[in-house]
């Protein structure tokens, strides 16, 4: 079985978080492990509820009410039109 080699680039603070624990024996490289496979089992034990996170997503991010619509109905031919000769009107 090949081992892979992870790099991680840590700030001072994590340095010396790093070095309290080797100083108290603890293996990097098993702590890693457990917190590697600890999060791989809180990510595969439930599926992502797709509609509680679009929901959760409205409630916190709402449509303000009454704001112009910066994009025409395409379905409506007149006001695409009007939309692009505004926008043409504008560059030049």
């Amino acid at each position: 079985m090949a081992s892979r080699l992870i790099n991680v680039r840590l700030n001072p603070e994590d340095e010396r978080l790093v070095e309290r624990l080797r100083a108290r024996g603890i293996s990097i490289s098993e702590l890693m492990r457990r917190a590697l496979r600890s999060e791989v089992a809180k990510t595969n034990d439930e599926p992502i509820d797709a509609t509680a996170l679009i929901d959760e997503l409205i409630a916190k991010f709402p449509t303000v009410p009454n704001v112009p619509h910066a994009r025409p109905d395409t379905t409506d031919r007149c006001a695409v039109r009007e939309h692009i000769a505004k926008r043409l009107r504008r560059r030049r």
